[in-house]
């Protein structure tokens, strides 16, 4: 943002997309193709799954110039976006039969309860199931519940015909838009107080609102992924430069940053149209208790056998943060020296509401057809009331108040640029970091102590976290003209450097008595049962301290920790070996420390005795001494990684209208946790901890992050043609208006495919998920798009522990990030015509093509073992980058 001149300059410009000159996406031709061949028409199959429609639209502008001419500047501008964006859904909805009670059309047979020795309790033995997998007369059996049929019957019908619907095999696909608003501008003055004094002020804000597709328009938010989202930043940056004298400069900087953000999932607050009271209105009782922060919308469904689509609004998350920033530097020249010396100080505040942590007392309702009292189908379970769980949150605070989280960063720093000799320049320096741990304004946390088996309770504002005080961090560099004839440049450096992970905070806002959890059977898990879909969940107040369940957990932030750092180091060598043609050549390598990483250190269900045993206070026989307990979730900053990588670029300067580059970089990203925050498709279902909580060694692989090869090619040309160009250069006026002012600009760019994980669902491990065995001698990727990992080149494991309960905890030989998806190519291209008008202004149309040959760049493929085959079996795919995608531009410039 530049208005330092005496005269108005600026720019209007409108960029737009329309789905009518895209490609169509590689995945809907292939699923039309799959429809085709199971004996639809083109046209059918076409029908069914429709090409996805974007829309986009740009437009804004740039203006800048004199308020008093040689001292006083400003500069505006301002981008709105009005952008719909297509989002293509595919899931298992309840056929029509099913919603009714006929199961036919399922291949596994569904038990009739009443049949059994002990009517109504199938662990009993003795069952008999449904004749033809249909439930006779429904809505007379024992324990039907109304509620679940209303449910059933809220889901949109199926649009696809299959047999045996479920996650494998969907029946329903959708494409619809997700709307984006999106307003920002910028206000910058700048003006000069003396000739040795400027001041610059700039307030900027962003205001957005995307409202993302419900694909059930009567139900709660889809697999959460459906609702409102809206956000708004503001900013505010002075600063004050001012020349004391030739060799002494200062410079002064305050910035404020605002961002507040709100999720409102459908069923939210009537959040798209949905009732937030949806679970009372379809008659559960005791449901949606308490104010809308603390309730939402529809309890909960979580289905993990993958019949069909759960669905529920997942709860508020407010966060609003104000962040305020004050730094000083001085720069003093002396003789070979440059010094800057600077301190800087950064208050973050953070207001958060977020229904995932700070508690719901709405619940959460899970079935499964893996537990003893299951009928074999969930929604049997559903229909006949036989719920495996009901979970209930909540927060002491209420839901609506939100946890006031305070901290202030400080850092100071000395540098030395010494020119040493003509051709050799030396970079000194040293900072020091100090990241204090988060306070909240009312004392509102409590931390977990493992080792005194306690929870620990902030006092006031103090801390639950000590203040690492060694953050000290070298800066060394240096510039060496080897050959100035030659010209011939070395360059080096190293630097430590240290960031505190300021999303730590999580544990500390979860633990009781803050947050309590408590867990209700139904008649779906076995055992007594305290929980039926008909009589509603059980009315658990949330009291101080709270009455803690069974199954209650506890969470740990590393009390004493390391602060996260990093060190960085290059060597690299430049060469101009012709007029405007360089070369470059290096080494870069960094070591990632003390990054933050979760583990499960204690669990109930699969304790592992000694191995288990962080610390000697926890007694090998009995490593969760803690009643109640479920498990202990730690946060630790004990995670690691390694990056090395050659760099080479060849780079053609822009001469004679024509520049180029290339670069190419071969690296190693390595690391034993991308991240405790990451999600399973990041990692694709590794992310959260290791499988073996006590080996962090086993979880030692690529990163996540790791692109083996990276290639980029480059050029921008303006086309020798019109006035004052190679050919044309004595035409017309009105000829050059057309032939002249062309440039082309085109970037391709291509890389290896993202490191992933086979997994594999729970075998008694902590955490979720375990890794299968790896077959020797079997290659295990194919590298078919239909089915990229051959699937008989995996097996459960069979190496395992038993633990404490006597079950035992199976860990797969198959490493983290083993295996590697298709790589990336992709080329996009433009080119642009422009016309000046007049003296002061020009015109500027042109034509943008993302991904102009519309390669199929696929993501990693679906990778459960325990999901073997079907439509998202292992080793096939979900999703890819777009498509083609054509843009067109116009630009006027005064």
């Amino acid at each position: 943002m530049n208005g330092k001149a005496n005269q108005i300059h600026g720019s209007v410009f409108y960029y737009g997309q329309n789905e009518a000159l895209n490609a169509t996406h590689w995945f809907i031709n292939r699923d039309r193709e799959r429809l085709v061949a199971a004996g639809q028409t083109v046209a059918q199959a076409e029908a069914t799954i429709p090409k996805s429609k974007i829309k986009v639209h740009e437009f804004g502008f740039t203006v800048g110039g004199p308020i008093i001419k040689n001292r006083t500047f400003f500069f505006v501008d301002y981008l709105g976006q009005r952008n719909s964006i297509p989002n293509a859904f595919r899931t298992v909805v309840p056929t029509m039969k099913s919603r009714a009670g006929d199961f036919s059309e399922f291949s596994g047979a569904v038990t009739n309860p009443q049949t059994c020795v002990t009517p109504g309790v199938i662990a009993s033995g003795g069952c008999s199931s449904f004749p033809g997998n249909i439930i006779p007369s429904l809505q007379t059996q024992p324990n039907f519940s109304s509620a679940a049929f209303k449910f059933l019957g809220d889901f949109p019908t199926p649009t696809i015909n299959v047999t045996n619907p479920n996650f494998g095999n969907p029946n329903f696909f959708s494409v619809r838009a997700n709307q984006e608003r999106i307003n920002s501008y910028d206000i910058k003055v700048d003006h000069r107080l003396t000739n040795n004094n400027n001041v610059m002020g700039r307030f900027s804000q962003s205001k957005q609102k995307r409202v993302r597709a419900n694909f059930f328009p009567k139900l709660p938010t889809a697999g959460f992924g459906a609702g409102d989202e809206v956000g708004n930043t503001r900013q505010v940056v002075v600063s004050d430069t001012h020349v004391f004298k030739p060799t002494i400069l200062n410079e002064a900087k305050f910035g404020w940053t605002q961002i507040e953000i709100g999720i409102y999932n459908c069923g939210v607050g009537g959040a798209c149209g949905v009732s937030p009271t949806y679970s009372k209105d379809i008659g559960i009782p005791n449901a949606n208790k308490g104010t809308l922060a603390t309730s939402g919308g529809m309890l909960t469904g979580g289905f993990g056998t993958g019949e069909f689509e759960f669905t529920g609004d997942g709860g508020l998350f407010l966060p609003k943060s104000n962040n305020f920033h004050f730094a000083d530097n001085v720069t003093i020249i002396s003789g070979k020296h440059t010094w800057r010396v600077g301190a800087e100080a950064r208050l973050r505040h953070l207001d958060t509401i977020d229904g995932g942590r700070s508690g719901m007392l709405k619940g959460h309702i899970q079935y499964g057809t893996g537990t003893t009292e299951s009928t074999g189908n969930v929604q049997a379970d559903y229909l006949l009331a036989r719920p495996a769980l009901f979970s209930q949150s909540g927060s002491i605070l209420g839901g609506e108040k939100p946890f006031e989280l305070r901290t202030t960063e400080w850092a100071f720093f000395v540098q030395d640029d010494w020119k040493v000799t003509p051709y050799l320049t030396l970079n000194l320096g040293l900072r020091y970091d100090l990241y204090p741990g988060w306070t909240e304004k009312a004392g509102r946390m409590a931390n977990y102590d493992p080792a005194a088996r306690a929870i620990v309770r902030a006092s006031g504002d103090s801390r639950l976290t000590t203040t690492d005080k060694t953050n000290w961090g070298p800066r060394v560099g240096f510039a060496w003209n080897v050959s100035p004839q030659n010209k011939i440049v070395i360059r080096g450096g190293y630097g430590l450097f240290y960031a505190q992970d300021a999303t730590d905070y999580p544990p500390l806002i979860r633990n009781v008595p803050l947050t309590s959890t408590v867990n209700f059977n139904g008649p779906g898990f076995g055992g007594t049962a305290n929980f039926n879909l008909n009589t509603g969940p059980p009315v658990a107040p949330i009291v101080d301290p709270p009455v803690l369940s069974p199954n209650t957990s506890f969470f740990v932030l590393e009390k004493s920790a390391k602060t996260p750092n990093i060190q960085e180091w290059n060597l690299t060598g430049q060469w101009e070996f012709a007029r405007n043609w360089l070369l470059d050549i290096g080494y870069v390598g960094s070591r990632s420390r003390h990054l933050l990483a979760t583990r499960q250190i204690g669990n109930n269900n699969d304790g592992l005795g000694s191995a288990r045993t962080p610390t000697g206070a926890v007694s090998a026989t009995n490593p969760n001494p803690d009643s109640p307990i479920g498990s202990v979730v730690a946060y630790e900053y004990r995670a690691s990684g390694n990056y090395d990588a050659l760099q080479t670029r060849i780079e053609k300067r822009f001469a004679q209208g024509f520049e180029w580059r290339v670069a190419y970089t071969y690296s190693h990203n390595i690391d034993d946790s991308t991240g405790a925050f990451q999600g399973a498709g990041d990692e694709r279902g590794d992310a959260g901890g290791p499988i073996n909580p006590f080996s962090f060694r086993a979880e030692r692989g690529n990163s996540s992050l790791d692109r083996r090869h990276l290639f980029s090619s480059s050029f921008i040309y303006d086309l020798p043609f019109g006035k004052g160009k190679k050919w044309g250069s004595s035409v017309s006026t009105p000829v050059d208006k057309f032939i002249g002012g062309w440039q082309a600009n085109l970037i391709w760019s291509g890389q290896s495919g993202q490191p992933f994980s086979v997994r594999m669902d729970n075998l008694g491990v902590t955490g979720g998920s375990t890794r299968p065995d790896l077959l020797p001698n079997c290659k295990a990727v194919t590298g078919d798009k239909n089915q990229y990992l051959n699937v008989a080149c995996f097996a459960a494991p069979t190496q395992f522990v038993t633990n404490l309960a006597g079950k035992q905890v199976y860990f797969g030989n198959s490493p983290r990030n083993a295996f590697t998806g298709p790589g990336f190519f992709r080329t996009d291209f433009s080119i642009f015509k422009n016309t000046k008008v007049g003296e002061r202004y020009r015109v500027q149309f042109g034509m943008e093509f993302f991904n102009a040959f519309n390669n199929a760049n696929v993501v990693v493929p679906n990778n459960n073992f325990s999901n073997p085959t079907g439509f998202s079996g292992l080793g096939t795919f979900g999703g890819a980058l777009p498509p083609r995608q054509i843009q067109y531009r116009l630009k006027v410039f005064f």
